[in-house]
């Protein structure tokens, strides 16, 4: 496939392909897909009483799991982890109403505490002709997030990597594993990771039913749990406290937009002029098959500012120098959060 370029503010840049603009062909909204909450009751009971409560007080005939934390050899405890997700999670008065029910059952030692929460940007299509794989495929490549980058492969054998595809940047190129197949899910990040990622086409509901075609889309989501959520929620200063769901009550999500942030790369003109690093680059760097998130050419390009007249800073690059930001999609991905702050309080 050709490769074309385009010149943004004055930047020759990679054009991906992705004829459509964004916004004219989606519509886009955050949502808080999931949160998980710990509660702390004054008098020990077993799990399964607190389920079997929480399933009629969210009429469900399998309500959400109920996981006991140090749990006595009967099985009773007194502090277990709930997860609330779709309407239940979509706004505080339904949380809190449902953490209210519950203690009147069983009363609480304590606020809940938010101990999870998982938010995604969902994009819709406005018509039968905006390309939902496409999209996905443009944030697959331009998420700027790094962390054991892997793909899930439903047609691999669990037993040969758990259905997992690793797009492992330190091994030598070429490596086909490296390329990001638009088929597959994206995910960055390990299970207990304080941030984790997911960008995939959306066809099936959480119970694995296909999805009515005009319901299918594009997501993009990112969980968040222990100290870096109380790092988000409070500042750096007060990763050691307890989240409380009066906390999001006058959280602003749009300061989290920038856990979701796309980047695009130069062409090789704009990045460099010396002919070896140029020839260099052409050969290996990864246009159209190989993400931001698994990019491992240039670390010079995280040094820190060195431009002449500028300050310099002890501290690297946010963004490597090879890079531009996608301003669209991180343009519609702030408003979105923007838009959840108003629907979640």
């Amino acid at each position: 496939m050709a490769e074309t370029f385009a010149t943004v503010a004055g930047i020759r840049c990679y054009k991906m392909n992705s004829p459509e603009k964004v916004r004219a062909a989606f519509k886009s909204s955050a949502i808080v897909d999931w949160l998980e909450l710990t509660v702390t009751l004054i008098r020990g009971t077993q799990f399964r009483y607190v389920r079997t409560h929480l399933g009629t007080i969210l009429q469900m005939e399998k309500p959400p799991a109920v996981l006991p934390h140090n749990p006595t050899a009967g099985g009773v405890a007194t502090q277990f982890v709930i997860r609330l997700q779709d309407h239940h999670a979509a706004s505080l008065d339904n949380l809190e109403s449902v953490m209210a029910a519950l203690s009147l059952k069983f009363p609480f030692a304590r606020p809940p505490v938010v101990s999870g929460i998982e938010i995604a940007v969902d994009f819709r299509p406005r018509t039968n002709k905006a390309d939902v794989a496409n999209l996905v495929h443009r944030m697959q490549l331009s998420l700027d997030a790094h962390g054991n980058p892997r793909q899930y492969d439903p047609d691999k054998s669990p037993s040969r990597g758990f259905c997992n595809r690793y797009l492992n940047p330190e091994r030598p190129e070429p490596v086909t594993g490296l390329k990001i197949d638009r088929r597959f899910n994206l995910r960055i990040g390990n299970d207990g990771d304080a941030i984790q990622y997911q960008l995939y086409d959306k066809q099936t509901d959480n119970n694995g039913k296909p999805l009515a075609s005009n319901q299918r889309r594009a997501r993009a989501e990112f969980t968040l749990s222990g100290e870096e959520l109380a790092k988000r929620i409070h500042g750096v200063d007060g990763s050691s406290r307890p989240v409380t769901l009066g906390d999001l009550r006058t959280f602003k999500f749009e300061s989290l937009a920038g856990l979701l942030h796309f980047r695009r790369f130069k062409s090789v003109e704009a990045i460099t002029t010396n002919p070896v690093l140029a020839k260099m680059l052409e050969r290996t760097l990864p246009w159209r098959e190989y993400g931001i998130t698994n990019y491992n050419i240039g670390m010079t390009a995280f040094n820190p500012e060195r431009r002449p007249g500028a300050v310099r800073s002890p501290r690297p690059r946010a963004h490597s120098a090879h890079t531009y930001a996608d301003a669209e999609l991180n343009d519609i991905v702030r408003r979105s959060f923007r838009s959840l702050t108003k629907t979640f309080a």
